[in-house]
């Protein structure tokens, strides 16, 4: 009889093993998916660089913006420096004097605007009517400023 109630006692003991186990087999799955969908969509909602990263080693020279009276473009110089960034695209914003702003887009999105390769320099040349007000030129990758400069007389 008493050999009947060690076993029933240890049948209770294996059966709340067995479920603690379970528990925490089943816990570390959860979170392992968890994680890995968190780490998933972290990738793509973070930049690959941080911005101040990206000033300190700009991705781009401007190396000349000027404003071209005959043509009416500004004529902007770039060149792309050693760096294993992978950018889809840089806003060349030009402000005026009097507080205006005018963006275009090159890159990926954009058909007939390609970024420069590694240590290649392209011109770009933006339409722009107005020479009077003209003031700077700054160069945007990934919605963080990377340089800037006064636009002058070509």
């Amino acid at each position: 009889m008493r050999n009947l109630l060690n076993r029933k006692g240890i049948s209770d003991v294996v059966a709340v093993s067995t479920l603690i186990l379970l528990t925490v087999v089943a816990a570390s799955m959860v979170y392992v998916s968890v994680l890995g969908t968190i780490n998933k969509a972290g990738a793509q909602l973070s930049p690959e660089i941080s911005c101040l990263e990206m000033q300190g080693r700009s991705p781009f020279e401007l190396k000349d913006a000027c404003y071209n009276q005959n043509t009416k473009e500004i004529e902007v110089k770039m060149k792309r420096k050693l760096g294993n960034y992978d950018l889809s695209g840089v806003d060349f914003v030009v402000s005026t004097s009097n507080g205006e702003m005018k963006k275009w887009q090159c890159g990926d999105l954009c058909g007939n605007c390609i970024l420069p390769n590694i240590e290649e320099t392209k011109n770009y040349y933006f339409s722009f009517s107005d020479s009077l007000n003209l003031d700077s030129l700054e160069i945007y990758a990934e919605k963080c400023l990377i340089s800037s400069r006064k636009i002058r007389m070509c």
